[in-house]
């Protein structure tokens, strides 16, 4: 029996396929429903421009919008806040807390400043942090759990970029009720960050 392997001319061709399978998705909507798809993958990538983590191209995001008009049935305003919302959800991309969602998401990234550090009251955890982000007045708990390795010690105005962290819904014994938070496991980076003002 012969083995078919894998040839650079295939991976091409695959390539091809999948820039005319994008083209295609155009060929559904109307002249004026395209530029529109055209204008908002723009705003798109200038909204993302200084968003860490972010590398969606502008055809990425066309083909985004434009398969949430089609598939979704969503009009050209809902498609493109859809699609920016998702766009938060990529892996890597740093997205404001208020956006984080307990529900619909596993991980998140955030770039954060340390306003506070607490004592632990559970063993399995070192450390919590509450921390914020520059874009909103929101602020999210993260808790750096014991059987992490190397993670490092979090300090009052430290600026971080905590990447990968898992999203858990935990009891807010301050307030009351639920509360959404970033847990911190081996999974998770946490780098600091110079002033980039």
């Amino acid at each position: 029996m012969t083995e078919i392997q894998s040839t650079d001319g295939d991976k091409a061709q695959d390539a091809v396929s999948t820039k005319f399978a994008a083209l295609n998705i155009f060929k559904k909507h109307t002249e004026e429903e395209i530029q529109q798809i055209i204008e908002g993958s723009a705003k798109l990538v200038d909204h993302f421009a200084d968003v860490r983590g972010s590398t969606t191209s502008r055809a990425e995001f066309a083909q985004l919008i434009s398969l949430k008009m089609d598939e979704e049935h969503m009009d050209y305003t809902q498609a493109l806040f859809e699609s920016r919302r998702e766009a938060y959800l990529f892996r890597g991309v740093s997205q404001p807390i208020s956006m984080i969602n307990g529900y619909e998401q596993d991980t998140a990234t955030v770039t954060v400043t340390v306003e506070r550090t607490d004592e632990p009251d559970m063993d399995s955890i070192d450390q919590t942090a509450l921390v914020t982000d520059d874009d909103s007045d929101s602020h999210i708990h993260c808790f750096i759990f014991s059987d992490t390795d190397d993670q490092p010690v979090l300090s009052e105005g430290d600026t971080v970029e905590i990447k990968n962290a898992r999203v858990q819904m935990h009891q807010n014994k301050v307030e009351g009720g639920i509360a959404v938070g970033l847990d911190v496991d081996d999974q998770t980076e946490i780098t600091f960050l110079e002033d980039e003002n």
